[in-house]
């Protein structure tokens, strides 16, 4: 988001001072232009999409079968989505498919564009129903975020560029160009860190540092017991220790799993029938 801040202002300052920055030798001044191809702020909005793809593929190693699927097609369409961001493959559409230019209310590439695009994120949306939830609620905030600029936005300018040619607010686009690009680097900025808060959640980034402080959890210790084919769920004796402040002997349970049962733990301390240990008192799970 500094970045964001920072290209952002320089942009400003590009246009609010353009007499000053006219004295410098040619071409740097477009340097700090967020509506030039080469420019601070398309680098900065290249390396952030391509940092997402980064954190995709490395999401995809961590898992198997659909997921992982989802996780390499998310890297290739942000991977793709960059190369365009920095050759504008965009623009060239409407002469790749060999369409009249001048002709349309706003900019051509946008019917073609916006198809093709439509269509791979049909295709991704597919695929990312195999990612937790969360993950797909905040990629889904990313995009719209992102084709608010990138389509809504852009088709807008290109709409009032074509109807009023002469208009006096021209003067001003480039304030609509700061709202439009500043939406297309945020995008990929909220794309990124929902990537990355999936990966802590996981294991496998450790960004506040406090993941050796994290209890280690034991897998339930399955209960062999005959006669437990039933599914029905067995208390275990696991350890004891005893007696405690009132004279009974103390004996900490886990419960164990049938054929059909899953090993559960059990909750919150209890006095039990105490069989030939005599009165017990359940001191909850396990490790």
């Amino acid at each position: 988001v500094v970045g964001i801040v920072v290209v952002g202002i320089a942009h400003l300052a590009l246009h609010v001072f353009h007499a000053r920055f006219a004295a410098l030798p040619k071409n740097v001044a477009m340097w700090f232009d967020l509506n030039a191809e080469h420019s601070f702020g398309t680098w900065y909005s290249v390396v952030l999409v391509a940092l997402v793809a980064v954190a995709c593929v490395v999401a995809a190693v961590t898992v198997r079968g659909r997921a992982r699927a989802a996780w390499v097609g998310l890297a290739v369409g942000v991977t793709l989505l960059s190369i365009d961001d920095k050759i504008m493959v965009h623009e060239q559409l409407p002469v790749i498919f060999g369409m009249t230019t001048g002709n349309f209310a706003t900019h051509e590439w946008l019917i073609p564009g916006v198809l093709l695009a439509g269509s791979g994120v049909a295709v991704l949306w597919w695929l990312v129903r195999a990612l937790p939830t969360a993950v797909r609620r905040w990629l889904l905030v990313s995009l719209l975020i992102f084709a608010s600029g990138a389509v809504v936005l852009e088709g807008l300018s290109g709409l009032f560029i074509r109807m009023a040619p002469a208009h006096v607010l021209l003067d001003f686009m480039y304030l609509e160009e700061l709202v439009e690009e500043s939406l297309e680097m945020f995008a990929p900025i909220v794309a990124l860190a929902a990537v990355m808060s999936h990966l802590q959640r996981v294991g496998v980034l450790d960004l506040d540092g406090r993941s050796g402080d994290r209890p280690q959890r034991r897998r339930p210790v399955p209960n062999r017991r005959s006669g437990a084919d039933d599914g029905k769920v067995i208390p275990r004796v696991e350890s004891e220790s005893g007696p405690d402040e009132r004279g009974r002997r103390v004996v900490a349970y886990r419960a164990g799993r049938g054929r059909l049962g899953r090993g559960l733990r059990l909750g919150r301390p209890r006095v039990v029938p105490g069989g030939w240990l005599g009165t017990r008192r359940v001191d909850g799970p396990v490790g």
